[in-house]
């Protein structure tokens, strides 16, 4: 193996390398393998060389004696970061660091207490505590001390009682804080169990300690127990000269090529992993953790390591590229850092030391262009190797240097963590006294996710370290899964692209295929073609009403009659021509449908409010020469070949002839030819026309009707425009059960107080319109006092986002109905997807998307076609018979949305975003591209917008991002309810977002609206949203007192002269950091006399911001005071 590689091996096993008189010297925490053992023996004199050549250079520094006596020595950098979390927060147990064994034999306590106060004494660092001086953070050496070791008798309790207790004691000692400015950094405990049984417990604070020094520490203990202290050889350096040392280094310049390297590699990681977290991040970090056990079997083991030496990579880097692909894959972002620790231990004589020596280094990779799993190994090698080569440089000074984007609610620069342990854990006796290791529950983690990787029994264990504030036990579940599925297919198939492999296992595939999949139904009609749907109801009930207009009732034989004629007028089309339709709302618009359907062609719908252009367009690009018009709409296109259909009077006809063409009619084209072409936007700015063949079509009106039991009896009143496919159902789907169509005239179709007259007149059972549509009904009915409206029953809500507070609204009015949610694309034949919505929704984020519609499928997809887990975002695509056939004569276009998927079949790319739930239903996400970056971190728009919908108040929120002195803000655009007197205000509102979400979340605007701008189609038209008014803080505004005293504070700290600070400047953008803030929080008690919450300085984004919070707490505490004083008056008089 190649001189790297072994370096690298050593680096994740916690070895360390060093010279000792011309000798290879070997240190390490835990035992390393017997594979790198036999590689560092075999490989001895090329190790030698490369060490003698980096002391050479200068690349290993030396740990130098202080040369003063001084108590006080400054902390080392990592010290320091451990310190400023301390001070920052109220809790800092996760850094405890226990090693616990279960004792067997006579344990004399009274010996291990000697023995513990001599390794105090022979190490300083267990001594020292922590604190500052003027603005310095110190350490300080003590020499005077106590110590004891905690005894708890357990002797009189039996041993069920005994487990339980023990476990309770362990965890309670184990995760008690420590003071870091007078405890010793080292505690012991002792549970009796009886005379010859007990638990030994040791407790170090990572401050004073590392894994390598906890190892360190019990081999002392152990050795000094049996022989004496005096066995163990003399102490010459202490930490503290460490401290100093690595201080001095940096200060000399020697890492100024690491740190180079390290400004160029970490430029681009993401602030946050964008892993989907199931609840919602805590304002700051908590540390509350479990742990998740895998074991990969000794044959795929095998296979593992067989590939790391095919490749010529460590077992560890192969985990590695497989953690890190796995992140990848979960969160769709193509570059992941992760954190990976060093011992850190090349200086000679650090190795039996005590002390925090462990530096934290980041691994970035980076799948984009989706190179195959082989490559992209190779990439992780190179990493992991450059890692090695710049592996000195503190990640304090890392991080200070890089000055990423602070949050107190994670860790900068990496949140996930890879780490390798190679212990064997062995038994030790002594002097008749049996020590076994023992573990005890890890209830605290200081990532996200940490993934530790050993080997037992030839077999390698997975453990992943989880917090739980931001994930459940089944999320870490599925990613251990997904890493062990990834790993079975990459030794098969190396050469695959990374997100071509398969993550998920086959049985959760199979289960998520099974709800992709929508029954399977055998419809009787569903042979038919749309009109002969139509048709074969006019067979059965010829006299029945089948639309009410302004004109009056039109029964089914009468609307047959005058689509007959009109198609016997357009004469027989080619299968697929289409026809236009321009006319305005009434049954004019059904009539010249169902006879271009007749006359063997499929129809165009186009809009009267689309100007003359675009109508010209869609013509164009539809390739059709026919439109169907009335004597008012026709005049501007006497170019193209017209028909006109005269709504004005009902044609005469002879009944039994009417019904004897009925009967005779045959259709010239197929259930497989076109009956419809939509156009909608295209993101080119040509439209695109949906074509959509009858059998598509025809499954889902069908579907629909049998689904929600749709009848004769049924009505449905149609206000959407003939152009939105959700007219195809109002018209056809209930033709097909002879139910009846209601249509408003032109003007009326943007009145709501005319649909509710319309509803009560015309008995509407059926209400299908977007959300937008059914909130303004049930605005009206809310004007009018309307506290009943029976005759509804059903509402079909589609096409648009739907608040979560506008069911229980329905249904507080309309009581009888059912709500269901139904959504999909044109490119889907108006629906493929449902759910049934209850009352219960108003505290939903949104209304999930529900399952697939019959004979239809909904899969999650990623970027390759590959499906993702559940749980996991990724871009729902349509299957099934509902698949348009294409975009009408756009080969390019189709070609990008449509493709045949070697599994699925037949799929359409919807552009939406959205993930499977635990049950298999359908979470909608928004569109892809609704997805922005802000301050480096990834936020969902929608996710905005579900927290602001929670407030009672608001009854529809729009959330978009708008350019601003070349950066992006968040503007959130909000109606409420009518009836309030005073509308919320928007510091109101941007406090109830801060609750719930990050503060790079809370919108910079909210803008009351007193109703949105919708477009044609009843949907939000974002484009017509005002711009906020440019009201923003500029930075030549005049500071306020306040303002003016904070920016002194700032320009004292940060070093930057007062010009560079402003109203709207960022104290962690100009070089903020924790070691800072604390700073900053003393300079601010000290001269408001208040105290400001450290994780509150995090949040708040300006000078401006952080001066009004400064502000509220002068105002908080002068009341405070002014109570207290009149207390104490009162108390006063009644003692007078």
């Amino acid at each position: 193996m190649e001189l790297k590689l072994i370096l690298a091996e050593c680096i994740s096993q916690g070895v360390s390398l060093s010279l000792q008189e011309e000798q290879l010297g070997l240190h390490f925490e835990h035992s390393p393998t017997a594979e790198l053992i036999a590689l560092l023996k075999e490989n001895k004199p090329v190790l030698i060389e490369h060490l003698k050549s980096l002391q050479s250079r200068g690349e290993i520094f030396e740990i130098k004696q202080r040369d003063t006596a001084s108590c006080e020595v400054p902390m080392a950098l990592a010290q320091q970061r451990i310190w400023s979390i301390a001070k920052l927060e109220d809790s800092h147990n996760q850094y405890n660091m226990a090693q616990v064994f279960r004792v067997t034999g006579l344990f004399d306590v009274s010996r291990a207490q000697r023995v513990l106060t001599n390794l105090i004494e022979r190490h300083q660092i267990l001594r020292t505590t922590y604190d500052e001086k003027g603005d310095q953070p110190v350490q300080i050496i003590n020499d005077e001390f106590v110590f004891d070791i905690a005894q708890f008798d357990l002797s009189h309790e039996n041993t069920e009682v005994q487990e339980s207790k023990i476990k309770q004691q362990l965890s309670e000692f184990s995760q008690a804080s420590f003071d870091l400015s007078k405890d010793l950094m080292v505690r012991a405990a002792y549970i009796r169990q009886s005379e010859t049984n007990g638990v030994f417990a040791l407790v170090i604070h990572h401050i004073a300690s590392d894994g390598w020094s906890v190892g360190l520490m019990v081999k002392e203990f152990l050795q000094a127990y049996r022989d004496g202290i005096e066995s163990l050889d003399p102490v010459s350096i202490q930490f503290s000269d460490y401290a100093q040392s690595q201080r001095d280094w940096i200060a000399s310049g020697n890492l100024s090529k690491q740190l180079a390297y390290w400004q160029k590699q970490l430029a681009d990681v993401p602030v946050v992993h964008q892993l989907p977290l199931n609840f919602v991040r805590p304002k700051y970090q908590k540390y509350h953790g479990q742990q998740h056990q895998q074991f990969l079997n000794e044959s795929l083991t095998k296979k593992l390591k067989a590939l790391a030496v095919r490749y010529k990579v460590t077992p560890f880097m192969l985990m590695h590229s497989l953690f890190a692909l796995t992140v990848s894959r979960f969160s769709n972002e193509p570059i992941v850092s992760i954190g990976t620790p060093v011992a850190n231990r090349q200086a000679k004589g650090s190795q039996d030391m005590l002390g925090f020596f462990a530096n934290t280094l980041v691994l970035k990779t980076d799948i984009s262009g989706n190179p195959s799993f082989a490559d992209f190994l190779q990439q992780v090698r190179n990493v992991n190797l450059a890692m090695q080569e710049n592996q000195d440089v503190p990640f304090d000074l890392l991080v200070e240097t890089l000055n990423p984007s602070r949050s107190a609610s994670h860790t900068p620069l990496c949140q996930l963590f890879i780490s390798q342990d190679s212990t064997e854990k062995h038994v030790t006796r002594l002097d008749g006294v049996r020590f076994e290791p023992f573990e005890i529950d890890h209830q605290s983690t200081k990532f996200d996710i940490e993934l530790k990787l050993s080997e037992k029994e030839d077999e390698l264990d997975l453990t992943l370290e989880y917090s739980t504030s931001v994930f459940t036990q089944a999320a870490i579940m599925r990613i251990s899964d997904a890493i062990v599925t990834l790993a079975e297919h990459v030794c098969d198939a190396p050469q695959t692209p990374v997100l071509s492999l398969q993550i998920v296992p086959s049985q959760s595939r199979e289960l998520i295929e099974s709800h992709s999949h929508g029954d399977t139904e055998h419809f009787a009609d569903s042979h038919l073609l749309i009109h002969e749907l139509f048709i074969k109801q006019v067979l059965d009930t010829p006299d029945a009403t089948a639309v009410e207009d302004e004109k009056g009732a039109m029964s089914y034989l009468s609307l047959f009659n005058a689509a007959d004629t009109l198609s016997k007028q357009i004469g027989e089309l080619a299968k697929d021509q289409l026809v236009g339709v321009l006319l305005p709302k009434g049954r004019e618009q059904l009539i010249a449908c169902l006879a271009v359907m007749m006359s063997g062609g499929a129809y165009l719908p186009l809009d009267l409010e689309w100007p003359t252009d675009r109508i010209e367009t869609v013509l164009q690009q539809g390739q059709a020469n026919t439109l169907i018009v009335d004597r008012h709409t026709g005049e501007p296109f006497s170019h193209y070949q017209l028909h006109y259909v005269d709504g004005q009077s009902e044609p005469s006809f002879e009944r039994q002839q009417a019904l004897l063409s009925c009967a005779k009619f045959v259709s010239r084209q197929s259930n497989q030819d076109l009956a419809y072409v939509i156009f909608t936007s295209g993101s080119t700015g040509v439209p695109k026309g949906v074509a959509i063949e009858h059998r598509s079509a025809v499954n889902t009106l069908l579907d629909i009707n049998n689904r929600y039991q749709v009848g004769a009896k049924d009505a449905v009143l149609c206000v959407s425009l003939l152009s939105f496919d959700l007219s195809v159902y109002d018209f056809f789907g209930l033709l097909a059960v002879g139910g009846r169509i209601v249509i408003p005239a032109q003007q009326d179709l943007k009145a709501p107080h005319k649909w509710r007259q319309l509803i009560e007149q015309h008995n509407i059972s059926i209400w299908d319109t977007v959300p937008a549509c059914a909130e303004l009904l049930v605005n009206q009915c809310e004007i009018e006092k309307i506290s009943e409206q029976s005759s509804l029953r059903l509402f079909m809500l589609s096409g648009d986002w739907i608040n979560p507070a506008l069911p229980r609204r329905l249904l507080e009015v309309f009581k009888q109905a059912e709500l269901h949610s139904l959504g999909g694309a044109t490119e889907g034949s108006i629906w493929s997807i449902s759910y049934p919505i209850d009352s219960a929704t108003n505290q939903q984020a949104s209304i999930p998307y529900g399952r697939p519609l019959s004979n239809q499928k909904i899969l999650i997809l990623n970027e390759a076609a590959e499906l993702v887990p559940t749980g996991v975002y990724g871009e729902i695509h349509i299957g099934g018979v509902g698949v348009a056939r294409e975009y009408f004569n756009a080969p390019e276009i189709t070609q990008k949305s449509f493709f045949e998927h070697p599994k699925y079949g037949r799929l359409y790319r919807t552009g939406d975003s959205g993930k499977y739930r635990d049950d298999g239903v359908v979470i909608f996400a928004g569109r892809m591209d609704h997805q922005v970056k802000l301050r480096g971190y990834r936020v969902e728009l929608g996710e905005v917008e579900s927290v602001l919908m929670k407030h009672n108040d608001i009854t529809k929120v729009v959330v978009k991002t708008c350019a601003n002195h070349q950066n992006l803000s968040l503007v959130a655009y909000v109606t409420c309810r009518a009836e309030l007197a005073v509308s919320p205000s928007q510091e109101e509102l941007k406090q109830e977002v801060a609750k719930a979400l990050p503060n790079y979340m809370v919108p910079n605007h909210i803008i009351l609206l007193d109703e949105f701008p919708l477009s044609s189609n009843g949907k939000v038209d974002i484009a017509r949203l005002p711009d906020p008014e440019v009201n923003q803080v500029q930075h030549d505004e005049a500071l306020s007192e306040t303002e003016s005293k904070v920016a002194n504070m700032w320009a004292q700290l940060l070093e930057v002269d007062n010009s560079q600070i402003g109203k709207d400047s960022n104290f962690f953008e100009l070089g903020g950091q924790s070691m800072l803030v604390i700073q900053l929080l003393s300079l601010i008690r000290h001269e408001f006399a208040v105290e400001i919450e450290p994780f509150q300085l995090f949040e708040v984004q300006s000078l401006a911001e952080l001066a009004t919070l400064v502000e509220q707490h002068v105002i908080e505490s002068s009341v405070t005071q002014n109570r207290h004083a009149q207390v104490q008056k009162d108390e006063m008089e009644v003692v007078l």
